[in-house]
């Protein structure tokens, strides 16, 4: 950002100088004067010091970067920051989010920072995420096809996405950009087919060399932040005190044999952004750094019986996003046995005593509330558009949901159920991810069978218990619609709450089937999952199939299977329609031939609509209507 801003002040006759936090180390007038000529002269030449001192105060700006890297404190940081505030007109400060503790250490020094206005940087939304990522995709012109640009879009769509988690890594452009060079093929940082806990590591270590920590030393300092994870965890605020933090470090050494000084290695931490002190005490900086570390002492202590009951405490409470967390990024380290049996179990023991749904001979009742599959339409659209109308739509619903959103305590059983039925999907979706190549066939078989039986013995549970309330629900839609005035006619109106209650319970099964799906769609697990259908032919399971192929680009290739799946559920409009709706979907988020739309929208008997034809139908409506 600051060189962004120094070619900026120099194109507009400026004199922008830059400096980092770590040169400012003296405080008297003379050594601020040779530190400032010391970068005029990194950044124009020696010859450009007389005429720097020439130009005037008020063409002068400092970028000062890192500025909680230097070393002054008190008296001294304010004489400092004082006397550059005397030669610059214009000061640009950079420093991360905790540097303000130190005002509550050494108030006085703060003087001149007062003064300044204050400005945070603000993490990106969806939309803004999604921007960054079209951006990088189109770098150096766009010299892909319109299917290739999109596939490489969702690429780097899913991994950010995957990686940041539920707030769990910052969405900021530096981390943005961080996990965007790692997907660059051939570069030395190529994860593009790595696991998930490969991108943690790789932000880890590449904090460890930018403080130019070698190599030989990554190892001990990744097991020191181990051990520091677990310590922690210990608090139930996740963060230690000095004198905490001074015990562990000297537990650490005596139990490793290591003569390690505790203010050089708190030091490194923090500079390298991994764990330093904030107004509450010393804790990890990010969450994921927290769950990383915590992850990996778990995994390589699992003989212990307190690890082992730590771990089924969490697995009991995936509900909470901490413990959900602790056993997802366990699951990133560990394949042992041990691991995915315990997230196994937690899934069997939700709604147990339901069998799973099937879509073939237990939907009647949903199928009976209209007399054929209702007619969808499919209007024709630019794919990238689609996408950014999804992340606004993402934003502002996120917004709402924080603001509504009730303590998970306070939640009914069922939904507390549920809550925890979704995360040990995820997790036990990412574990088959993770660890493809070192779990057997006949592991991974029963593991996805049984990630689809838990999901969809939880998806009858609810299913049963809306169509038992049916008859409440199509009544209360229909005075909905009577109230405003969209249908005079009672039997027509009726007819229409049915068909809108038939269309609610569509989009729950969807969300169902398209959860399982993306849980563990992976080219990896093709073959395994091809099996686990084959092996179990309903059509749900046929439908997860359907919804796992049309989750890439170029889904609509082959429409064999799609047409026999059609084919087979013709007389069962709930599957019929959301089948439909998978497609649809599809065409709305990837690139697909003229043709490929024509064949696959006349198989399942959707309508095509022109995007430019129904605007000026609308156009005409809205003139007759004036």
């Amino acid at each position: 950002m600051l060189k962004q801003l120094f070619r900026s002040y120099h194109e507009r006759s400026f004199v922008p100088v830059f400096l980092s936090g770590k040169e400012l180390n003296k405080s008297t007038t003379r050594d601020i004067q040779k530190i400032v000529e010391k970068a005029v002269s990194k950044a124009y030449g020696q010859q450009a010091i007389p005429p720097f001192w020439q130009s005037g105060c008020e063409r002068r700006v400092l970028l000062l970067d890192d500025l909680d890297d230097t070393k002054l404190s008190g008296e001294y940081f304010s004489k400092a920051l004082t006397h550059l505030n005397s030669i610059f007109s214009l000061m640009v400060i950079t420093c991360g989010e905790f540097f303000e503790f130190r005002e509550y250490i050494s108030p006085n020094s703060f003087g001149i920072l007062n003064k300044l206005d204050h400005y945070t940087l603000l993490e990106f939304g969806h939309r803004r995420r999604f921007e960054l990522i079209k951006r990088w995709a189109n770098l150096g012109g766009n010299i892909h096809p319109p299917e290739k640009t999109i596939a490489l879009i969702d690429q780097m769509e899913k991994l950010v996405t995957s990686v940041i988690g539920a707030g769990v890594v910052p969405s900021t452009p530096f981390f943005m950009l961080t996990l965007l060079q790692t997907l660059e093929a051939g570069s030395p940082t190529d994860l593009q087919h790595s696991a998930l806990g490969d991108y943690y590591r790789y932000l880890i270590i590449h904090s460890l060399e930018v403080q130019h920590v070698s190599r030989e030393e990554h190892a001990e300092i990744l097991n020191y932040c181990a051990h520091l994870g677990w310590f922690v965890s210990q608090t139930p605020s996740q963060k230690i005190s000095t004198t905490d933090f001074q015990q562990f470090h000297h537990q650490f050494t005596e139990r490793h044999g290591l003569s390690l000084d505790f203010t050089h290695r708190s030091r490194l931490l923090a500079q390298a952004k991994l764990f330093e002190q904030c107004d509450d005490g010393f804790g990890f900086v990010f969450p994921y750094l927290y769950y990383f570390f915590l992850g990996k002492y778990l995994a390589e202590h699992l003989d212990t019986e307190e690890i082992n009951q730590f771990i089924r405490k969490c697995c009991l409470s995936l509900h909470n996003p901490d413990c959900s967390n602790t056993v997802l990024f366990l699951a990133h380290h560990s394949r042992d046995k041990r691991v995915y049996e315990g997230i196994l179990f937690i899934l069997q023991t939700h709604f147990a005593k339901c069998s799973p749904v099937n879509l073939d001979n237990d939907v009647d009742v949903v199928n009976g509330l209209v007399k054929s599959t209702p007619n969808l339409i499919y209007i024709q659209s630019d794919p990238l558009e689609n996408r950014t109308e999804i992340r606004n739509l993402q934003d502002k619903t996120e917004a709402k949901r924080q603001e509504l959103m009730p303590d998970s305590e306070t939640l009914p059983p069922e939904f507390v159920a549920l809550i925890s039925l979704l995360k040990t999907i995820d997790i036990l979706g990412q574990f088959l991810k993770n660890h493809y190549g070192q779990l057997e066939a006949q592991v991974k078989e029963q593991l996805i069978k049984e990630l689809f039986d838990g999901a969809f013995r939880g998806l009858r549970y609810f299913l049963e218990l809306l169509v038992q309330d049916s008859e409440w629900l199509i009544q209360s839609i229909e005075k909905v619609i009577e109230k405003r005035g969209l249908e005079d006619d009672q039997l027509k109106r009726n007819a229409r709450a049915k068909k809108e209650t038939f269309e609610l319970l569509g989009m729950i099964v969807t969300a169902f089937i398209r959860r399982c799906g993306i849980s563990v769609a992976s080219p990896h697990l093709a073959r395994i999952i091809e099996r686990v259908i084959v092996g179990n032919p309903t059509t749900i399971y046929r439908l997860v199939l359907s919804a796992i192929d049309l989750e890439y680009q170029g889904g609509l290739k082959d429409l064999s299977k799609l047409r026999d799946l059609n084919q087979d559920i013709k007389n069962n409009s709930l599957a019929q329609w959301i089948l439909r709706q998978l497609v649809l979907a599809h065409m709305h988020l990837y690139s697909t031939t003229h043709i490929q739309k024509q064949r696959v929208c006349a198989e399942l008997s959707i309508d095509i609509h022109n995007q430019r034809l129904v605007e000026l139908e609308t156009k005409d409506s809205k003139r007759v209507a004036h």
